[in-house]
């Protein structure tokens, strides 16, 4: 018997889950474990269901290029199949497929270190050209793809994007292994663009970009079947170093009368179902989108707060516990934000060592 897991949102709005998780077969392993299903209403199955893990999305891929699409079907195919160079996974950042990233100090670059264990589902070992190749596909002017904007941090992106440069002058191939990328300026958009899906061409032909070519990755599992509006279905990459526990995935359309039948193995919820699913009692359910939601964002066009130093000073004077608190619980904006209530370093410490960010007004966006 499999024991059933259920990821429902706390907050009441639809949450993606990390591959990660739901292919872990530890029970119990989640530290947001909810509700714990009962083992005995598991219905016994057979050798091909045991071996098949199903996925209940709230929109399936329409294409067999997920990589191109930002639903949440898509994301869920393009973590067990198309994995980045690094990416953001449980509040942490990690390295997929890059082995080390190194940002080269006083200036806006990176040096990539790739893995040379990943190999992609035709064998092939991953190079710096399959990273180029990538970068130049999801770019070019005739790809159809809704994330181009992140990529604009790049140096010469937006030329190439454009059309009037046919390559990208800010990343330059060093060997097989390292590439360099040059970035505009320092800005959080540069660790986006390392969670671009990598590609690999399976004609291996890197000079042309056609949406209709057929595109491989490096994940743990492979694209198999799409059967449209139905169903997708994934195999093991027997080349791929990634652990692979299930021999088949299937991602399908979320369904709670699935669930009744235990057709779905994992799927996400809201709060509004969770009785619903609770009663069933087959399920364990696990809360996600609780922590690290939070964020207090700088504007870098306003001269104060281009300064990192600035920045930094500000956001060690917020008490951000405090700020939030009372942001949520009582609805006041700021309170105490440049009071002297927080212990050192605080704004008045700050100010008397001449190291204050001025008084300067602040809008929270949350």
């Amino acid at each position: 018997m499999k024991k059933k897991g259920i990821i429902f949102a706390c907050i009441g709005l639809i949450i993606i889950i990390a591959s990660g998780f739901y292919l872990n077969r530890k029970e119990n392993s989640s530290s947001h474990l909810f509700f714990k299903g009962d083992t005995s209403k598991v219905l016994p199955q057979n050798k091909d269901r045991k071996d098949t893990y199903i996925i209940g999305v709230s929109q399936l891929p329409m294409t067999m290029q997920p990589y191109l699409q930002l639903t949440e079907g898509s994301r869920v195919v393009n973590d067990l199949v198309f994995p980045s160079l690094a990416k953001k996974t449980d509040g942490d950042y990690e390295y997929q497929l890059a082995k080390s990233i190194v940002f080269q100090d006083d200036t806006g670059s990176a040096r990539i270190k790739i893995d040379l264990t990943s190999a992609f589902s035709d064998g092939c070992k991953i190079t710096a050209e399959d990273i180029l190749y990538s970068f130049m596909f999801y770019n070019h002017p005739n790809i159809a793809y809704d994330n181009k904007v992140i990529y604009t941090c790049i140096k010469g992106m937006s030329e190439y994007q454009m059309g009037s440069s046919d390559v990208i002058s800010g990343i330059t191939k060093i060997s097989d292994q390292e590439i360099q990328i040059d970035f505009i300026k320092k800005s959080w958009e540069m660790f986006q663009a390392f969670e671009m899906p990598i590609l690999h061409p399976q004609d291996h032909d890197y000079s042309v970009f056609d949406m209709r070519k057929t595109q491989l990755g490096s994940g743990a599992y492979k694209l198999d079947k799409h059967t449209l509006y139905q169903e997708m279905e994934l195999t093991k990459n027997t080349y791929s170093h990634q652990s692979a526990p299930y021999k088949t995935i299937k991602v399908v359309l979320a369904d709670l009368n699935q669930l009744e039948s235990q057709n779905i193995d994992t799927m996400i919820i809201n709060q509004t179902q969770l009785e619903e699913i609770k009663n069933l009692g087959s399920y364990q359910i696990s809360q996600q989108g609780v922590k690290d939601q939070d964020f207090i964002l700088f504007n870098l066009n306003n001269e104060e707060m281009a300064d990192v130093q600035k920045r930094r000073e500000m956001a060690e004077s917020i008490d951000t516990k405090t700020l939030f608190k009372e942001t949520y619980e009582t609805g006041m904006q700021s309170m105490g934000l440049l009071a002297g209530e927080k212990e050192e370093p605080n704004y008045l410490s700050l100010m008397k060592s001449k190291k204050h960010s001025l008084n300067k007004s602040i809008i929270f966006q949350f």
